[in-house]
């Protein structure tokens, strides 16, 4: 859609058309609009009613997509580091409840050093 030159002017009239548009209905829809999600979806019903439905080889929604990755590896960073604090504390808590059965005879009688 933005297909530009280097100096950032467009290739073809019609794109900085397109461009133009899009960012006038943006502005007036989005108004005191903060969420980025509202926003966002604002953007997409944008570019829907100008450049018309999906078609294979476009790609409108890879800056979603980024932040969304981004965010999901936050998440499992964060859960990551839930689990190790979880972890360390069942390490704690657990082996002073469980009795050392190392020693202990068991009743099979396959223990041999048991009296």
């Amino acid at each position: 859609m933005t297909h530009t030159h280097r100096d950032g002017s467009f290739v073809r009239e019609e794109s900085r058309d397109i461009v133009d548009r899009a960012t006038n209905l943006i502005s007036e829809r989005v108004g005191g609009s903060s969420s980025s999600d509202a926003t966002h979806n604002i953007e997409a019903q944008v570019l829907a009613e100008l450049m018309g439905p999906e078609r294979y080889g476009r790609v409108r929604e890879v800056r979603h997509l980024q932040a969304t990755i981004e965010e999901l590896k936050q998440n499992q960073a964060n859960l990551q580091s839930q689990l190790t604090n979880i972890s360390s504390m069942l390490q704690r808590f657990i082996p002073s409840q469980i009795p050392d059965t190392s020693n202990a005879c068991r009743d099979d009688g396959g223990a041999e050093s048991c009296p």
